[in-house]
């Protein structure tokens, strides 16, 4: 039987998207990627008319729902990853995109209206240039919606990479290969003091709790 999960926002193409984590954890990603993307949603504020831009597409499915949202949005994606723009593309995320990365952003100053990153800063080499980009593209009173993992987070894959994966490497005296991509989420102080030297205002932190 499909579950109904009740949120803000129709989503779109969530519940057959398989994470490929393993057979029993896609119900468990559906659900907190919907309420995660809900959060986010509500926290854009978007209006009619908007230009905004998109920091690391993935599968396009947050340019869907934006555009589903509002049609009268002029979206925009960058990624540094060609392969992921091609992706997007076939999933017919309805975006401009670009190949480009998040500390130098292809764009001319104060043209966004709102910039989402989502789940993008912990890899990135330069975090604290990202935001200072997200500052210099924003037009006057616009509006940044940024995300991290919580890596002390107890979800199934967290556990596993974090907690069980390395114990069993020490315990069998293996060496884990190293990941190839930073994956390091930012430190809060250090992120709230970049974000102030980037000229961004903080107006809210959360914790999802995922």
């Amino acid at each position: 039987m499909k579950r109904e999960w009740n949120f803000q926002f129709p989503l779109e193409e969530i519940e057959g998207f398989d994470w490929h984590r393993g057979k029993w954890t896609n119900e468990y990603y559906h659900y907190f990627y919907r309420r995660f993307s809900s959060h986010i949603l509500s926290r854009l504020f978007l209006e009619d008319n908007q230009k905004v831009l998109v920091i690391g597409c993935g599968f396009g499915f947050d340019e869907k729902n934006i555009k589903s949202l509002n049609k009268t949005i002029e979206l925009w994606s960058i990624d540094i990853s060609e392969e992921m723009i091609k992706r997007a593309i076939q999933n017919q995320s309805p975006s401009h995109f670009l190949i480009g990365v998040a500390e130098k952003l292809p764009f001319p100053d104060h043209c966004f209206d709102r910039v989402l990153a989502r789940e993008v800063i912990e890899h990135v080499v330069e975090p604290k240039a990202m935001l200072q980009e997200i500052g210099r593209v924003l037009k006057e009173g616009g509006r940044t919606v940024i995300t991290t993992e919580n890596h002390r987070s107890f979800a199934p894959s967290h556990r596993y990479d974090g907690f069980i994966k390395p114990k069993m490497a020490k315990f069998f005296q293996v060496t884990l290969p190293k990941s190839p991509y930073k994956n390091e989420a930012p430190a809060m102080d250090r992120t709230r003091s970049e974000a102030k030297g980037a000229g961004l205002t903080l107006v809210e932190f959360f914790r999802d709790g995922a």
